[in-house]
């Protein structure tokens, strides 16, 4: 048996002794080669389990499975590791006398243990980003281990994005999601393809992607080269659009996502804030860097008008029904996107 990982090193001792792999592994693979070494984890916490076991249960929605990396440490008593060059990428080949000792992850290895002897192996075959760490020793491990848990390091996103296979901007809204209470206080629906009115939350999922696609680069569809920028100035981004959020929180009104008196829960509203923001904060078209005082610009959408009642986008609204009930909620169709545009246009750029 030889398995083999594909991804790039980084020596970071003058001996070059010592390094670091980011890559893939498939996770039938890393159940085979991990061990978790109960001197430097903590007993595993059985209660965390179900979260991550429920969450790898939708691995087949359109984000697939995002879990962050795992970190690893291969143990070998020779220095000469099984590292070769192939087309521009390093490869670690794993034989089975081989042990990837774990640092970091051990609930989410158990987590796929469990998922996989209650569902069957379905995700056997899907890859995970893992960090492996060489020529540490023991001490070394548990001081890293230590770091890790007790500091919140973790591992690069900058090499996460750089190896996850999967689309970048569902890479970004999850870790997004994950960092940002502000965004969490907004609301994202991950489960839902649309917004009720019953609901609490700003955005879906889908319609996040969306929202920061037009944030960053003014469209909604984003090309490439584009998802590249993304993911080579993936921590800037992500830092910035955490420090964005925090002031868009500060900007809307508490219930915001009540549709029957703001018009936030409109997708083309959403859009078009984004992409007017995109005009008066980023150069060149460029995503990152922002201009300078940005924050001021996304505090300035407050003097706008959102409410339904007295609307500037009142000629625009289409009123639905919902379900067989006589209540009533607005809408505008996409074809009026554009119109959205210049009405916040005129509106705040003649302020």
């Amino acid at each position: 048996m030889s398995i083999q990982v594909m991804g790039e090193v980084f020596p970071y001792d003058l001996n070059e002794e010592k390094a670091i792999m980011a890559g893939q592994m498939k996770i039938a693979d890393i159940l085979k080669v991990s061990q978790i070494d109960t001197e430097i984890n903590r007993d595993v916490n059985y209660s965390r389990l179900p979260t991550i076991v429920k969450y790898l249960a939708s691995f087949d929605s359109d984000l697939g499975i995002y879990l962050p990396a795992l970190v690893l440490s291969y143990r070998s008593k020779s220095k000469n590791y099984p590292l070769s060059e192939i087309e521009n990428a390093t490869v670690l080949t794993i034989t089975e006398n081989d042990v990837l000792s774990v640092i970091d992850g051990q609930h989410r290895i158990k987590a796929i243990e469990k998922y996989m002897s209650e569902y069957g192996s379905t995700i056997a075959e899907n890859y995970m980003t893992v960090q492996i760490y060489f020529g540490l020793t023991k001490e070394e491990e548990e001081m890293l281990f230590v770091s890790i848990n007790s500091n919140s390091t973790r591992v690069s996103s900058s090499l996460i994005s750089k190896y996850d296979s999967r689309d970048i901007m569902n890479i970004l809204i999850r870790e997004l999601y994950e960092t940002s209470q502000a965004l969490r206080n907004i609301g994202v629906d991950f489960e839902k393809s649309r917004l009720y009115t019953s609901s609490t939350k700003l955005f879906t999922s889908s319609r996040l992607v969306t929202f920061l696609s037009y944030l960053l680069f003014g469209k909604k569809t984003l090309t490439k080269i584009e998802e590249n920028n993304v993911a080579n100035n993936y921590e800037s981004i992500l830092s910035t659009l955490i420090k964005f959020f925090e002031i868009y929180e500060d900007v809307l009104p508490e219930d915001a996502y009540d549709s029957k008196k703001y018009v936030f829960t409109m997708e083309q509203v959403q859009n078009a804030i984004a992409f007017y923001l995109n005009e008066v904060i980023t150069e060149f078209g460029s995503p990152y860097p922002w201009i300078d005082n940005w924050e001021e610009s996304v505090q300035g959408i407050s003097e706008f008008n959102w409410h339904v009642r007295n609307s500037p986008f009142k000629q625009l609204f289409l009123e639905r029904k919902i379900g067989g009930s006589k209540d009533r909620y607005y809408g505008i169709s996409i074809t009026d996107f554009k119109n959205v545009i210049h009405i916040i246009e005129e509106k705040m750029l003649t302020n």
